[in-house]
This record gives C-alpha cells, structure tokens and sequence, in this order.
C-alpha cells in the first residue's frame, strides 16, 4: 500500500496597520516588516519578502533561517485587528545542483490581518 505524505502546511500572520501617512505590515512569525504610502503596495512587499526568506533557507538548507518571532507587544496587536484576509502563496526553489529536483515550501497561507 503506497503511503502519500502530505507536507505540513504553515499560515503566517501578518499585522497590517497605517502609522502617519505610511502603511505598516509585520510578519509576525518571521520578524519582517515592511513599509509603504499604499496598503496594496505594503501586501504585495511582504509577499515579496517572505518568498525571499523562504528561498534563501531552502536553497542554503536553512530552515531555521525562516522563523524568529516578533516581540509580544507585536503579537498583542494582533487581538486588536479588526478583519483579516488570506492570501494563497506557493513557493517553489529550484535546487542549482539539481536543476530537476524542485523543493516546495511549507508556507501556503499569508492571513493579513489589519488593526
């Protein structure tokens, strides 16, 4: 009987929030944050950031390169949210050495959540 192992699947929150005239998102499980003057453009650069970290660990076999929580107060905010949205994400690395054999990452879900 054949066996299918399903990889585990990993959601990241990320704190969304306007501070002055600049908006604000913060990954929580990865300590990233990024700014921007609009909320599409601070998502987007985010997106970007986390599917850089996640590709750097994989293509160096880096894993714990991926996690480094943000501080409590950070987490705290998060309660504070008013409403979130998910957003799909698949990453997939293409090992150099191997130029066939593609790593796909456990990362499949970004919630943005907006305080």
């Amino acid at each position: 009987m054949a066996s299918t192992r399903k990889s585990p699947q990993i959601k990241l929150n990320v704190l969304v929030y306007k501070e002055d005239k600049e908006w604000i998102a913060h990954c929580l499980q990865m300590d990233l944050v990024a700014s921007s003057k609009s909320r599409q453009s601070v998502e987007k650069n985010m997106i970007d950031l986390i599917a850089a970290q996640v590709t750097f660990a994989l293509e160096n076999d880096n894993l714990g390169a991926i996690f480094m929580s943000a501080p409590q107060e950070e987490w705290r905010k998060l309660e504070k949210a008013t409403f979130c949205e998910s957003r799909r994400l698949n990453i997939v690395v293409e090992k150099e050495a191997q130029p066939k054999k593609r790593s796909h990452s456990a990362v499949k879900e970004v919630e943005f959540c907006f305080a």
